[in-house]
């Protein structure tokens, strides 16, 4: 019996460019959160406001929105969120620590308005919340001194 191939960073370089790319438009077409993942690092070829206004355009669209999440959708919504984090987190917080924690405080700041309009029973939403402010004081922590006058003291 043939072992199953390990996915490893040399073993999908083996693919080729063409091949992965491929691979990634498919899934990307398939899982929105996921392509929200890739549109996000494409956008940190731009640098941080790049990214950083992607971030912004979902914060305010979370902001605004008055619609309830209704059960069947909350998984997607959840990953959705978690999308959203590890964007800020995977993303923009190498580009920039301060923009990122500007973000992840804003994202956690409109936490009440997001369980105004779900039931999380199951904890999915709660736990990328937990998530969001855990990734809080790593980030603060790759912050110059000098430059932590710029995040917001709540």
């Amino acid at each position: 019996m043939a072992r199953k191939p390990q996915l490893t960073p040399d073993t999908l370089a083996a693919l080729g460019v063409q091949r992965l790319a491929r691979i990634v438009l498919d899934e990307a077409e398939r899982v929105p959160a996921f392509r929200k993942r890739v549109v996000a690092a494409l956008a940190s070829t731009a640098g941080p406001d790049a990214v950083a206004k992607l971030i912004d355009r979902r914060l305010l669209a979370l902001e605004r929105a008055r619609a309830m999440v209704g059960w069947e959708k909350e998984r997607a919504f959840a990953e959705d969120l978690d999308a959203t984090v590890r964007v800020i987190t995977q993303e923009l917080a190498p580009l920039s620590p301060i923009h990122a924690v500007q973000r992840l405080l804003r994202f956690v700041g409109g936490h009440d308005r997001v369980f105004e309009r779900i039931d999380d029973s199951s904890g999915r939403i709660q736990d990328v919340y937990w998530r969001a402010a855990g990734a809080v004081p790593e980030i603060i922590a790759k912050i110059l001194p000098r430059d932590l006058a710029q995040i917001p003291i709540c």
